[in-house]
Protein backbone atom coordinates (compact mmCIF):
# COMPACT_ATOMS: atom_id res chain seq x y z
CA UNK A 1 0.00 0.00 0.00
CA UNK A 2 1.05 3.04 -1.08
CA UNK A 3 1.57 6.37 1.48
CA UNK A 4 -1.03 7.99 -0.19
CA UNK A 5 -3.21 4.93 -0.05
CA UNK A 6 -2.42 4.46 3.85
CA UNK A 7 -3.44 8.09 4.61
CA UNK A 8 -6.49 8.07 2.49
CA UNK A 9 -7.70 4.51 4.82
CA UNK A 10 -6.65 6.18 7.82
CA UNK A 11 -8.71 9.36 7.02
CA UNK A 12 -11.71 7.00 5.98
CA UNK A 13 -11.44 5.75 9.93
CA UNK A 14 -11.83 9.09 11.23
CA UNK A 15 -15.96 8.69 12.32
CA UNK A 16 -18.61 11.43 10.75
CA UNK A 17 -19.00 14.49 13.49
CA UNK A 18 -22.68 15.13 13.91
CA UNK A 19 -23.65 18.23 11.86
CA UNK A 20 -26.86 20.28 13.62
CA UNK A 21 -30.24 19.47 12.26
CA UNK A 22 -28.78 15.33 12.18
CA UNK A 23 -26.54 13.50 9.88
CA UNK A 24 -22.63 13.35 9.51
CA UNK A 25 -19.81 14.33 7.94
CA UNK A 26 -16.12 13.01 7.28
CA UNK A 27 -13.18 15.23 6.42
CA UNK A 28 -12.26 14.79 2.70
CA UNK A 29 -8.71 14.50 0.48
CA UNK A 30 -10.66 14.21 -2.48
CA UNK A 31 -9.91 18.10 -3.25
CA UNK A 32 -6.31 17.77 -2.40
CA UNK A 33 -3.74 15.99 -4.45
CA UNK A 34 -1.88 13.68 -1.66
CA UNK A 35 0.77 13.06 -4.20
CA UNK A 36 1.93 16.71 -4.40
CA UNK A 37 0.73 17.94 -0.58
CA UNK A 38 3.87 18.48 1.73
CA UNK A 39 1.66 19.01 4.49
CA UNK A 40 3.45 22.74 5.02
CA UNK A 41 -0.25 24.07 6.72
CA UNK A 42 -0.49 27.45 4.59
CA UNK A 43 -3.92 26.93 3.33
CA UNK A 44 -4.97 25.81 6.53
CA UNK A 45 -3.62 29.07 8.21
CA UNK A 46 -5.42 31.20 5.50
CA UNK A 47 -8.31 29.23 5.13
CA UNK A 48 -11.26 31.74 6.65
CA UNK A 49 -13.76 28.92 7.48
CA UNK A 50 -11.00 26.89 9.46
CA UNK A 51 -12.23 24.10 6.73
CA UNK A 52 -8.84 22.52 6.76
CA UNK A 53 -6.57 20.86 9.21
CA UNK A 54 -3.13 19.19 8.36
CA UNK A 55 -3.20 15.41 9.43
CA UNK A 56 -0.50 13.42 9.03
CA UNK A 57 1.36 15.76 6.75
CA UNK A 58 -1.60 15.78 4.43
CA UNK A 59 -4.33 18.96 3.97
CA UNK A 60 -7.88 17.73 5.13
CA UNK A 61 -10.47 19.63 3.90
CA UNK A 62 -14.06 19.56 5.67
CA UNK A 63 -16.47 19.16 3.37
CA UNK A 64 -18.81 21.13 5.45
CA UNK A 65 -17.20 23.95 6.60
CA UNK A 66 -15.65 24.73 3.37
CA UNK A 67 -17.43 27.23 1.16
CA UNK A 68 -15.21 26.88 -1.90
CA UNK A 69 -13.66 29.92 -1.67
CA UNK A 70 -10.47 28.83 -3.40
CA UNK A 71 -8.22 30.83 -1.22
CA UNK A 72 -6.55 27.86 -0.08
CA UNK A 73 -5.93 27.08 -4.53
CA UNK A 74 -4.30 30.88 -4.29
CA UNK A 75 -1.86 30.42 -1.19
CA UNK A 76 -0.87 26.44 -2.00
CA UNK A 77 2.86 26.82 -2.79
CA UNK A 78 2.81 23.35 -4.49
CA UNK A 79 -0.53 24.10 -6.11
CA UNK A 80 -2.01 20.72 -5.07
CA UNK A 81 -5.37 21.12 -3.66
CA UNK A 82 -8.22 20.89 -6.77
Amino acid sequence: MSAPQAIRKEIDQIPARPRPGGGGHRMSVKRVDVNLCIGCGMCMRKCPQEAIKVVDNLAVVDDALCVGCGICREVCPRKCIL
